[in-house]
């Protein structure tokens, strides 16, 4: 009879069952180890992103805080300029208005009084307007050719003359609107 060593083959199938196993181990460990690499990794930048964006968030927040303390300074600076930018604008439109009553007055010499003057002022026109007296026929024709000289309509073009009125003492008014 022959004698049948069961064993042997038992142990040789433990043996690579037992190999198997281990690779089966090692590949697993492997796995988890890079599944831990990952998870560990990814909850550090999670932790470290979380943090930045708290921080981000902190100085967001001092900034906002900056910002909303300076508001009412900057809104009175604001209104500052606005009425700066106003008064500047009247003081030009006022020097302006000066500039032309002194330069007629010059013009017009000393015997020539202006009298009854009103400035009116749109968006786009400025107009002045005077009433000249003048004492005498001779004075009133010097003053209509100064108003029809070249230099005079150069510096103000439009220039319209009004009523000629003479008066109850015999001199002679004249209404002018000077186009600014």
């Amino acid at each position: 009879m022959a004698i049948i060593n069961f064993v042997r083959d038992r142990q040789k199938k433990l043996t690579k069952q037992q190999t198997n196993d281990k690779q089966i181990m090692l590949l697993a460990l492997g796995i988890f180890g890079v599944g831990s690499i990952f998870g560990l990794s990814s909850l550090g930048l999670k932790i470290y992103f979380s943090t930045q964006l708290k921080n981000s968030l902190a100085e967001i927040e001092t900034v906002k805080s900056q910002i909303l303390a300076g508001e009412e300074t900057e809104s009175t600076f604001v209104i500052l300029i606005h009425k700066l930018k106003a008064m500047s604008e009247v003081m030009r439109v006022r020097q302006k208005k000066q500039t032309a009553v002194d330069y007629f007055s010059q013009i017009f010499g000393s015997q020539v009084l202006i009298e009854e003057m009103s400035f009116a002022q749109d968006k786009e026109t400025q107009l002045l307007t005077f009433k000249l007296l003048s004492p005498t026929v001779f004075v009133l024709e010097a003053v209509l050719q100064q108003l029809s000289s070249p230099e005079l309509r150069q510096k103000y073009p439009e220039i319209e003359t009004g009523s000629l009125e003479r008066t109850e003492n015999g001199a002679y008014s004249l209404h002018l609107a000077v186009k600014l």
